[in-house]
């Protein structure tokens, strides 16, 4: 995706999304950010916790954004909110939502991204 404002501004966000010519998804593919510092503290809980051990335990933040929203997102934040967003051809292997279930890591481990 590449958000380019108007002027000599250009913004490049390397994320995967949907073209715009996928017609049911389109700009809507989602995906479940998190800070890496409640990663590093889900996986620091996970390596000290015995009610860890064999189990898979998802780390996000619970929450589903667009790509788009991102997109917007930062153009906002860097100031260029009339940025024009071209959405890319998808990579191989994206998937089209991505949302984490929380609920082993904040059983298991007490986590809860903040």
């Amino acid at each position: 995706m590449k958000a380019t404002a108007r002027g000599n501004t250009a913004v490049n966000v390397a994320l995967p999304c949907w073209t715009a010519d996928d017609h049911f998804w389109g700009w809507r593919a989602t995906r479940d950010f998190t800070f890496m510092s409640d990663t590093a503290r889900g996986i620091l809980l996970a390596g000290l916790s015995d009610h860890a051990v064999g189990e898979t335990i998802n780390l996000g933040s619970g929450g589903e954004y667009t790509i788009n929203q991102l997109a917007q997102e930062i153009a906002h934040v860097i100031g260029k909110s009339n940025a024009q967003i071209i959405h890319d051809k998808p990579r191989p292997g994206d998937v089209r939502r991505l949302l984490v279930d929380t609920s082993q890591a904040r059983e298991l481990l007490g986590f809860i991204p903040k």
